[in-house]
Order: structure tokens, then sequence, then C-alpha cells
């Protein structure tokens, strides 16, 4: 349950996203194994994209009038950017903490 004081706002969506789909692509089976093939600059640039996308999203949401937003403004375009950036820390910062241990023979 969420407490009362606590708002869901387009932003902290979007961070969220980024926590939560460093956890899809470290431990569920289908999407983990897929994702660790990948070298190391496509894992990165599949992380951004992922979060990237869901960014641009609420900024559409917001220009399109889905919810009370000043997306569709120099300083929304501004926004997002710095909400992308705040959500890739909370992303790799999830990685580095839960990532699986290599195991060892």
């Amino acid at each position: 349950m969420i407490p009362q004081d606590v708002q869901i706002t387009p932003d902290l969506v979007v961070v969220l996203w980024g926590i939560v789909q460093s956890l899809l692509f470290e431990y569920v089976p289908g999407v983990a194994p897929w994702f660790e093939k990948q070298g190391d600059v496509e894992k990165r640039a599949i992380q951004a994209l992922g979060v990237l996308v869901v960014a641009l999203l609420v900024f559409v949401g917001g220009c399109a009038g889905l919810y009370n937003s000043e997306a569709c403004t120099t300083n929304g375009v501004l926004q997002v950017g710095a909400v992308w950036f705040v959500a890739m820390v909370g992303n790799q910062t999830t990685h580095s903490v839960f990532k699986k241990q290599a195991k060892t023979s």
C-alpha cells in the first residue's frame, strides 16, 4: 500500500521503470539469458534505450494532456532529459547491486 503523502508522478514512473528494467534483465527467465549474451556496449545501449522509450512516452502523454504537465515546453524537454539521467543512474546502480554473481566451478 502506498502512503497517502507519496504521489506517483510521471517522473517517478520513469525512475521506477529504470530500476525494474534492470531487475527484469537480470532475473526474468527468457529475458536474462538473452541479455547476458549481449556485449557490454549492447547491454548499456539496451538499458538506455528502454528507459528513454518510457521517458519519451511520459513526455508524449504530457503533451497529449493525459495528465497535468508542462511537457511541451523547453522546460519539459529539459525535465525529460534530467529524469532520463536520474533513471539511468537508478538503473545502473540497481544492476551493480543486484547483479548475479558468476558461478565458479
